[in-house]
């Protein structure tokens, strides 16, 4: 499925974006044949668009099957809907374009649409807005093997209950198992073969892969071919190969393919603590005809056809299959007869050649026509069918591409009158939704423009003394009599080398009280009630941070920006030498402010790390005063992390509205994990109240809750026995764990085992390890018991990370600066479901000396009590002759004949080859 030079494309892996690469505005794309790995990149060819519309006018065999599924409108998991339904559609000689082969030959086209129940469409014919909680894969089987001659079962009923049930489960219980590789949700990807047990009445079919969110709904043209009963330039096709003119073959071979539609309703990554997705099955195939007898010649099959050319334009985490050189396994036609190639096009919303990827910022399909727009070169006859931020580029770069024709959408008219104003021409904008925020980007307007512009739109007088600030027009500034503005002193500071744009910020600076009017998070204009006093805090998007652009080619792994103002997501054709990481990673001679107290103005610097070090110490006071409206990459995995290390950050959370936040859930484990550590239960009201997945795991670290507490609590939450138990275990509260007497766990087994040992080969005895021991739980360990769903849940789950001895481990890595973000992705966390803050690094580099920190800038970073760094003597793993003693040869205890009170503690040194 391709949607408008910029959306869904039904593939199997990520293409590269080549500049070669053509696509007209009538073309279309579908897949070649059914060949036995449907999604993979050879097996796409492009069509005529017109060719197609015309077919489908009138086509000759149709299927519909309903299915259930979910109010998308309400947060995750909604209420059961009827009226969803799957639509199949059968083209009969479709021809193939110049671009595929000058031969004539045509092919049957089959294609797939979705239509959502009545109550889910707006009036205006398109879907409502689905809920963000909300994440669709729908995954996609091709099959010769079921006996066409009987009427299908809809609801696919005909496949044996064994197929059925691994077929689901193996899209549901994976549900978000491969999103730290694809950036989607979905249980399997592309190209991936059907079930086993689906194999023998299916074949050993592969899927092609859609998935898709509620930012994929927010375009009209995405939405529409989603969700409406109509086959479009971007509906899911498929034909027969290359077939010979009035070739029957070729029609009962698209006639008699069995076609199931795995549509998975399930959450978004921010969602947590989640139910089950669901998934429903549609199957579909026309009716059977008897057919005649042909004299012509037998369906020509696909030829060799050169895989196209491709390669990953996301990183690994991101790419959903390996794109094989795969080709039909039917014989060749004449090598005569082809001059097909696999137009094989890139990516768009996330669909990596299948699939449709979630994300703050979705990466699209980007073709010629994309491009031109970009370039100014061509500008599309309907210019909704571009991604906005392509189209919103294209316009504010380009003066003929803002001229073309009268736009709709306000933010392409907005685009427009900002160019116009850079161009020197006021334009004419009758409402605020058309007057743009930034005009000052890619160029500057004339001081005689911004003053008229002023004069004409006094609501406007504040962005045009932002660009006074960034143009150095001080003049004109003075004359605009405005208030002291902050996020103009910040732009005038990030262009001081302009004589007036300094002179513009030593004025502002010399006023006693700066107010707060511009808002770059949300690109508005607060004249009437503005904050005051206000300081220079990092919440201004300065011209300098608008030249960082990611290109086509690394789009794919752009998470969005807390910045917008110029409304194009910082894309452009090519990616900028800097980029956000190194605005984000903290200067040298600004890492002091890390550890010392705030300025009321800060300095030029980025303030990302500073939001993400005061979560992670739970400073209450400097994260309120430095966050952003928007969380940062890795911010709620620090907010966990101050939470458990900080009392009064946790009671600030608690007051919280969480639900706004995706890891809300994980938020509020912390918030009763810190309470009980410091003996408060007050918010533990009854065995269910917080729910069992509101509880958390870890409860004993860094504090201890007292003895008397953990009883408390086992008695108000049995379902806390297991995180009790390895509370006693670090605690050593030995009366309550004989009070417990809990359960074998492989959790209390592993924590006590680190609790209480120097060296594998030789632990120290307690209590616990004993009463392990005696009951045979190492056996529960070494067996890898797997738990029961209701008992190894996501609370068990943290309990299992958290049993490690090191919980924060440091480093001994100086690295040359204060990267951004914080996350060490070596480490589940012990806090939460997701990877762990650990600022160890940040730490090791605060506490150095500026001779280390140099150093560590001119080589790339070092590591710490190397030879260069320290005598020999004291490196790590340095032996001086005759100085490690080996351990003593100590007589075992009789555990039985001895209790755990008679156990004699065996010190030993320790053995510098371990360590």
């Amino acid at each position: 499925m391709v949607l408008c030079a910029g959306w869904l494309l039904h593939l199997s892996a990520v293409l590269h974006i080549s500049k070669s690469l053509v696509r007209a505005e009538d073309s279309s794309y579908i897949y070649f044949d059914n060949i036995p790995y449907l999604a993979n990149a050879s097996n796409v060819v492009s069509m005529s668009w017109p060719d197609l519309k015309a077919a489908f006018t009138s086509p000759n065999k149709s299927d519909i099957a309903s299915f259930e599924g979910f109010d998308w409108t309400k947060p995750y998991p909604g209420r059961a809907v009827s009226s969803f339904s799957a639509h199949l559609r059968i083209a009969d000689e479709v021809p193939f374009p110049d671009t595929v082969t000058t031969e004539n030959v045509f092919t049957d086209v089959t294609a797939l649409t979705f239509v959502i129940p009545p109550s889910l469409m707006g009036s205006d014919g398109l879907p409502k807005a689905m809920d963000p909680s909300w994440f669709i894969c729908q995954h996609f089987f091709v099959s010769n093997v079921p006996d066409p001659t009987e009427d299908v079962a809809h609801d696919c009923s005909f496949l044996p209950a064994a197929c059925q049930t691994d077929l689901v489960n193996s899209l549901v219980d994976s549900w978000g198992s491969l999103y730290n590789e694809t950036g989607a949700m979905c249980g399997a990807n592309a190209l991936d073969r059907i079930a086993p047990s689906c194999r023998d009445p299916l074949g050993a079919v592969t899927a092609d892969v859609l998935a898709w969110n509620y930012l994929d709904l927010q375009n009209p043209v995405t939405a529409k071919a989603l969700t409406v009963d109509e086959v479009g330039q971007y509906s899911w096709m498929i034909g027969t190969g290359f077939n010979d003119p009035h070739n029957q073959t070729s029609h009962y071979a698209a006639s008699n393919r069995t076609y199931i539609a795995v549509t998975v309703f399930g959450y978004d990554s921010q969602v947590t603590g989640a139910s089950k997705p669901a998934a429903k099955l549609a199957c579909l195939r026309p009716k059977w005809a008897s057919p005649s007898v042909s004299s012509t010649t037998p369906t020509a099959t696909a030829p060799l056809r050169p895989t196209a050319s491709v390669e990953s334009s996301t990183s690994s985490a991101r790419s959903l299959t390996t794109t094989t050189s795969m080709t039909s396994s039917s014989s060749a036609a004449p090598a005569t007869s082809s001059k097909a190639t696999s137009t094989a096009s890139p990516t768009a919303t996330g669909h990596c050649l299948g699939m449709v990827l979630s994300s703050a910022i979705i990466f699209y399909l980007l073709v010629q026509r994309d491009i031109d727009a970009m370039r100014g070169i061509r500008i599309p006859s309907d210019i909704s069918c571009i991604y906005p931020a392509y189209a919103v580029y294209g316009i504010r770069h380009h003066d003929t591409f803002a001229r073309s024709k009268d736009v709709v959408d306000k933010k392409f008219a907005r685009a427009r009158n900002a160019r116009l104003i850079m161009s020197n021409e006021i334009p004419n904008m009758a409402t605020n939704d058309v007057k743009p925020y930034c005009i000052w980007y890619p160029d500057i307007a004339s001081e005689e423009t911004y003053r008229s512009l002023a004069k004409q739109y006094p609501d406007m007088i504040y962005a045009v003394g932002r660009a006074c600030a960034l143009a150095g027009y001080d003049k004109l500034y003075h004359e605009l009599g405005i208030l002291p503005e902050v996020s103009i002193a910040e732009e005038a500071r990030d262009n001081a080398a302009k004589s007036g744009s300094k002179a513009i910020f030593d004025h502002i600076m010399s006023q006693p009280v700066c107010y707060s009017i511009l808002d770059d998070y949300t690109r508005t204009a607060n004249t009437t009630n503005p904050r005051s006093p206000a300081f220079m805090n990092g919440d201004t998007a300065v011209r300098s941070l608008l030249d960082v652009r990611i290109g086509l080619d690394q789009y794919a792994k752009f998470d969005g920006h807390y910045f917008d103002i110029v409304e194009d997501y910082y894309v452009a054709e090519t990616s900028s030498e800097l980029n956000h990481s190194d605005f984000q990673a903290l200067d040298p001679e600004h890492v002091d402010m890390i550890y010392t107290p705030l300025l009321s103005h800060l300095p030029a610097v980025t303030k990302d790390p500073l939001i993400l070090m005061a979560a992670y110490e739970g400073n209450l006071d400097r994260y309120i005063r430095l966050r952003r409206p928007q969380l940062l990459r890795q911010e709620e995995k620090a907010i966990i992390r101050g939470i458990y290390h900080n009392t009064t950050f946790a009671k600030y959370w608690s007051l919280q509205d969480l639900s706004r936040y995706p890891r809300g859930r994980e938020i509020t484990r912390a918030t009763i994990a810190r309470f009980i550590m410091v003996n408060d239960l007050s918010h533990i009201t009854s065995p269910t109240t917080p729910a069992q997945r509101d509880m958390p795991g870890m409860i004993w670290w860094p504090l201890l809750p007292d003895e008397i507490t953990l009883r408390e609590l086992a008695r108000r939450r049995p379902d806390m026995k297991l995180q009790v138990a390895m509370a006693c275990i670090a605690a050593n509260y030995e009366r309550l764990w004989k009070e417990l007497n809990p359960e074998p766990a492989p959790e209390l087994w592993s924590l006590a085992r680190g609790q209480f040992t120097v060296h594998s080969d030789y632990p120290v005895r307690s209590y616990f390890t004993d009463y392990m021991e005696r009951q045979g739980w190492e056996h529960v360990s070494a067996a890898g018991v797997r738990r029961h769903d209701e008992y190894y849940d996501n609370t068990h789950g943290l309990c299992e990370t958290a049993a490690v001895l090191d919980k924060e481990p440091t480093s001994i890595f100086l690295r040359p600066r204060v990267d951004f973000p914080m996350t060490s992705e070596a480490q589940d966390s012990v806090y939460s479901n997701c990877w762990q803050a650990n600022a160890a690094d940040w730490e090791l580099f605060i506490c150095s000396t500026d001779e280390q920190r140099q150093k560590a800038r001119d080589c790339g970073g070092f590591y710490f009590f190397y030879e260069e760094d320290c005598p020999p003597d004291l490196e790590p793993g340095y032996q001086a002759q005759g100085e490690i003693r080996e351990p003593e040869q100590a007589e075992q205890p009789d555990n039985e004949a001895n209790g755990p009170e008679d156990v004699d503690v065996v010190y030993v040194d320790v053995n510098t080859d371990a360590m």
